[in-house]
């Protein structure tokens, strides 16, 4: 990870916003590729290994559709093609084109600005968005910067191993609960995406809340989710498979009041049999 990215992170733990990094002394090239980040506060210590800070602090109970996706077998196929095919099959019509399509018409990301990405998974939209903002800026590097935030160890080595491969230096991977996300409550980013994960999350609330205040008053929020059937046979059916794929389904109303309650203000969507893909943007009060 990035020296410079310190300003971004606090200790998931006590929220204290000074974490120090070590050992000592630091690399003199500003990336720290293995130690730790110390907490001032508590003294908590969250390793970093290979570039990515763990800051994971236990007590999450994977769906079975998560503990699939950890193995793995899996990680090493999901870009090109678990992934595709699940989509696919939930949603006709929607690649992965078309999702970047929207991605970046509704963000409209620019030189310099900085993009948080949660369960970034192995970096499908981490890497191209950190192309999109590569340019521009004063901070940082000089350009802007997308963070990844995945509690899967597997999908983040594998997200480490695709950005080197294809050389993508404004990319930082963290492993974190996205109910304890580790950075500091304040506006920090300019933009934030979920995609095709929101419906895995206990507490959704509380979720979209959380990534809300991290969002400057006006920033964009690009999400894709699961979308319930408006056919009372299709309902019932996707009802009975949340019970053991720990997959839920969102109605419209339902997804427009989680987002609303946490600040945000729904703006285009576009829904793709049964998946809803849409941009939200934060309200310009700044709700927290």
């Amino acid at each position: 990870m990035k020296l410079a990215l310190l300003d971004l992170f606090a200790c998931p733990v006590c929220g204290h916003e000074t974490l120090a990094p070590g050992p000592k002394p630091l690399p003199e090239n500003g990336d720290l590729n293995d130690g730790e980040l110390r907490c001032a506060s508590c003294s908590r210590a969250y390793p970093v290994r290979d570039g990515v800070p763990d800051f994971y602090t236990g007590g999450h109970r994977p769906s079975f559709s998560q503990r699939f996706m950890e193995m793995s077998p899996v990680t090493k196929i999901y870009e090109e093609r678990w992934r595709p095919r699940f989509i696919r099959s939930m949603s006709p019509g929607l690649t992965t084109n078309e999702e970047m399509r929207n991605v970046t018409r509704w963000l409209r990301p620019a030189g310099g600005e900085l993009v948080l990405d949660i369960a970034c998974g192995p970096g499908l939209y981490t890497r191209p968005l950190a192309g999109l903002v590569a340019s521009g800026g004063k901070k940082r590097g000089g350009g802007g910067h997308v963070v990844g935030l995945d509690i899967s160890a597997p999908m983040l080595k594998e997200a480490v191993r695709l950005a080197r491969t294809e050389g993508i230096p404004n990319v930082t991977y963290i492993r974190g609960d996205v109910h304890k996300l580790p950075f500091r409550k304040k506006a920090l980013f300019d933009h934030a995406t979920c995609m095709a994960a929101f419906h895995l999350f206990p507490g959704p609330d509380a979720v979209a809340r959380g990534i809300a205040g991290l969002l400057k008053p006006g920033g964009t929020f690009c999400l894709l989710t699961t979308h319930a059937s408006r056919n009372p046979l299709m309902n019932t059916a996707q009802k009975a498979s949340e019970r053991f794929s720990g997959l839920r389904f969102f109605g419209d109303a339902e997804l427009d009041g989680i987002l609303r309650g946490a600040g945000f203000i729904p703006g285009d969507r576009k829904i793709y049999g049964s998946m809803t893909m849409l941009q939200a943007v934060r309200s310009p009060e700044g709700k927290d």
